[in-house]
């Protein structure tokens, strides 16, 4: 089953920080970063704070940054997982395949700020 649970998105900074302090096995080639997402970070990406009535049970996923003059103008991420939902009838579970693409926009004025440890990781 293929369900869209992103009705309430968080804010794309917020995202980007859950993937860089998630993040492992990271790979930059030219302007784009490539890794995967810790069981914690998936699972953050994939219910959102105040989606009382779903629970992660498993989740992974993959992510893709692209980077252009130092700044990041769009990602990329890929979600999988099982969620736990509280409906009408009890609680089901159901598996979640999710792919999201944002760009951000007026790259040039907005300036997303690398914490500290993900600019080490990436090897600024």
């Amino acid at each position: 089953a293929h369900t869209n649970l992103q009705n309430t998105r968080s804010r794309p900074h917020e995202e980007v920080a859950i993937i860089v302090a998630g993040s492992v096995n990271l790979k930059a080639e030219g302007e784009e970063v490539t890794g995967s997402l810790t069981e914690t970070a998936a699972q953050l990406l994939l219910v959102h704070a105040g989606q009382k009535d779903i629970t992660p049970l498993r989740a992974g996923g993959t992510f893709r940054l692209w980077v252009r003059n130092g700044a990041m103008v769009k990602y990329e991420t890929r979600l999988e997982g099982v969620l736990s939902l509280e409906t009408g009838a009890g609680r089901r579970e159901v598996a979640v395949h999710q792919t999201s693409t944002t760009t951000l926009n007026d790259v040039g004025t907005t300036k997303v700020d690398v914490p500290v440890e993900a600019s080490k990781k990436l090897g600024e």
